[in-house]
């Protein structure tokens, strides 16, 4: 029974030991306990360092090895911690191991020629170690203002790349490595094992070299390994924006193909915009001299690109779209939070990188917002309300106009709106509201949807005008819904999220008649105090053409309210007159003459002549005869 025990005790032993750990970073400092140099000198692999710390790590004693080991570092997302060390070396070093790094800023690191000036934030040495079947792992992490000789941000020395969701914006390579101008300001790698870069954006990094140096690459730099084993990388649905090759080599992407190496890249579903090389037609993308372009790239497309289809470019016309400069303004200038923990390049609607992916297997975009089954070409997928609207079977785009053209007062008028759910998801409603002078009575509805709809459903309601005033006739009908609707999309338009706003217009015609009994009582006729040539405020402006002017007949103006009379340069009289829209059972004249008696309106020009305006001059100038007049004249048909 003894040795019994001590068997099942020793038994237990052995298998703890086999079991992976998770050791907690819980302090900020550079060593010491809790910090991430010590939790990673401690690990082990298959464990994770879990970095549950907040704010930011500064290095100060160099870089942090990890050799021969798998590990997990995974932080507490980008926008929580940032580890840098103030352009004195870079921050990791990865030796012959496969490591996933994760949710992590890195800013400010440098790699220095003493130090192999290879990746300014991270080195992955899979060659001097024999780990080149290793693979990098990188997820959700941001790279801000890293320096190196080559690989500004990055650099992967043989092994594979698997990597997605990371921004790279401000890093550079500067140095001259390897006697060279130095590649890939964001990026470089040279796999020998297939790899991937998904969901990534690429923003103004440089490769900072001489013109006609080698190798280049403002964002990336494949470098490559050898013509046995030329492993792939797949670019696919990433944003290339504002990149720079001082070398003249490419903006985005420089691959290598010589006769010791070769580099291969497939490119789908990719937005590249504003990338810049001293050689226009290299703005994007260049080979080697002594390779070309087609046995060194892939187009799998979807692409998006400013670059001219002509321009001698991989990417194919038929399932590529070119924009030359007008895709520029589809992409922000600036990097912006717009949703997750990353910075990314909005895309703007109607963009022509909208819907241009192809599908495929990556169903969300870099903020973990769902994907389109027709997706849009980028790192940033364009979320917008799931609602399609229709007037009278014509679409009706959200912030349209509904009309009811022109309806006499008291005659209601009815318009059929039809609302159908274009996603997948269901789509509730809230109450319909019209906002404005009219609001609550000036309008009706009748079997809007208070429910929901499936996809591709569709409801009918009605919308009927029932003014309580005359005229024109301009208010918001707005309703809200569960839409997933982007906050990139709501702060480009200044609108709020899940909202629905379309315009309800027309014109509403009033009679005089209609107008006494609103002022003088229900039972006023064309007499007394309410008749047209009364003036029962005393101000001089009688009813008729108080009522024609859109005044209130029980209150005193001033003489000339609602006309404007000048004498232009020429010495011409002109009247402009602010005309009610209602009273549509008017005449407006403006008339001339010469004395007070011969009045006509035969001597004037009409400029405007509008619902609300009404501007005409007289022919004659005051300059060439003694006196001219000028009136406005009002009728009842």
């Amino acid at each position: 029974m003894k040795r019994a025990r001590l068997i099942s005790l020793f038994f237990a032993v052995t298998l703890a030991s086999a079991q992976s750990a998770t050791l907690n970073v819980t302090s900020t400092a550079d060593s010491g306990a809790g910090s991430l140099r010590d939790q990673i000198g401690a690990a082990v692999t298959g464990d994770t360092v879990a970095i549950i710390v907040i704010g930011s790590i500064g290095l100060t004693t160099g870089e942090i090895a990890i050799a021969g080991k798998d590990l997990i570092v995974a932080g507490p997302g980008a926008n929580n911690l940032t580890i840098t060390t103030n352009a004195t070396t870079r921050a990791l070093r990865i030796t012959n191991a496969s490591c996933t790094i994760s949710g992590i800023t890195f800013n400010n690191c440098k790699a220095i020629p003493g130090d192999i000036d290879t990746g300014g934030a991270i080195f992955v040495d899979n060659f001097s170690s024999g780990g080149n079947a290793k693979t990098t792992t990188i997820r959700d992490c941001a790279f801000t203002n890293n320096q190196s000789g080559w690989g500004g941000a990055v650099d992967i020395f043989q092994g594979g790349l698997a990597m997605s969701g990371c921004t790279f914006s401000g890093n550079s390579c500067t140095g001259t490595a390897f006697g060279t101008a130095g590649g890939g300001g964001a990026l470089s790698l040279g796999p020998t094992v297939a790899s991937t870069v998904t969901n990534c954006t690429f923003s103004a990094n440089t490769q900072n070299g001489v013109a006609t140096g080698q190798p280049g690459g403002g964002a990336i730099y494949n470098y490559g390994s050898t013509t046995a084993n030329p492993a792939p990388i797949t670019l696919e649905h990433c944003t290339f924006v504002a990149n720079v090759d001082a070398s003249g080599a490419a903006g985005a992407v420089r691959g290598n193909y010589t006769g010791s190496y070769h580099t291969f890249a497939n490119v789908r579903n990719s937005l590249l915009v504003n990338n810049q090389a001293p050689a226009s037609s290299l703005r994007n993308f260049a080979g080697n001299p002594t390779g070309s372009l087609t046995a060194t790239y892939n187009s799998l497309g979807g692409n998006a690109t400013d670059e001219s289809a002509s321009s001698g470019q991989f990417m194919v016309s038929s399932i590529d779209a070119f924009g030359n400069a007008a895709l520029a303004p589809t992409v922000w200038n600036t990097l912006a939070l717009n949703g997750g923990t990353i910075a990314t390049h909005s895309i703007s609607r109607g963009s022509p990188a909208q819907r241009r992916g192809l599908t495929s297997s990556v169903v969300t975009d870099q903020r973990g917002a769902p994907r389109h089954a027709h997706a849009d070409a980028g790192s940033f997928e364009l979320i917008e309300p799931e609602l399609a609207l229709s007037v009278a079977q014509i679409p009706l785009p959200e912030a349209g106009a509904l009309a009811f053209g022109t309806t006499p007062f008291d005659n209601p008028v009815v318009q059929t709106v039809t609302v159908t759910n274009t996603q997948t998801s269901a789509f509730s409603t809230g109450p319909l509201q019209l906002a404005g002078l009219y609001a609550p009575t000036g309008y009706t509805s009748a079997s809007f949807p208070g429910g929901s709809l499936g996809n591709g459903e569709s409801t009918t309601f009605t919308v009927t005008l029932s003014a309580v005033n005359g005229g024109l006739f301009n208010a918001p009908l707005t309703f809200t819904g569960n839409d997933a609707y982007d906050p990139a999309l709501a702060l480009a338009q200044a609108g709020s999220p899940n909202q629905h706003t379309f315009q309800l217009t027309g014109l509403v015609t009033d009679t005089i008649d209609h107008w006494r009994r609103t002022y003088f009582g229900p039972n006023a006729t064309n007499s007394g105090n309410a008749a047209d040539d009364a003036n029962p405020s005393g101000d001089g402006i009688v009813n008729l053409l108080k009522y024609s002017l859109g005044l209130n007949p029980l209150l005193s103006y001033a003489p000339g309210t609602g006309l404007t009379t000048a004498l232009d340069s020429t010495g011409h009289l002109r009247m402009t007159v602010g005309k009610n829209p209602a009273a549509t059972d008017l005449a407006f004249a403006i008339q001339v003459g010469g004395d007070l008696a011969g009045w006509t309106i035969n001597g004037t020009t009409v400029e405007q002549n509008t619902p609300t305006l009404l501007q005409a001059h007289d022919n004659a100038s005051a300059i060439d005869v003694a006196r001219r007049f000028i009136r406005l004249q009002v009728t009842r048909p």
